[in-house]
């Protein structure tokens, strides 16, 4: 089983597969809120991935797909922005 360190770590490595980057820290006592937060972000990036490739007609995490993705989703989450 995963503690919530793990999960946030796991979270921070699924934003940064799309290009993004985890600014933010869990407030001491409050990982679980932060971790699930953060998962509800990744949540929303892959929806939002799913919709550009249907819409758009894209592949994967093609430039375009991510380019799309980071205009139209700069911050998926609180403490989560686009990876400059």
């Amino acid at each position: 089983m995963q503690t919530w360190s793990q999960k946030i770590e796991a979270a921070e490595d699924a934003f940064r597969s799309y290009g993004y980057r985890v600014f933010a820290e869990p407030i001491p006592g409050q990982e679980e809120v932060f971790a699930l937060s953060l998962w509800s972000g990744v949540r929303k990036v892959e929806e939002t991935m799913a919709g550009i490739s249907k819409t758009f007609k894209t592949r994967g995490k093609s430039s375009r797909a991510m380019s799309i993705l980071h205009g139209g989703l700069p911050v998926p989450a609180w403490g989560v922005e686009v990876a400059r």
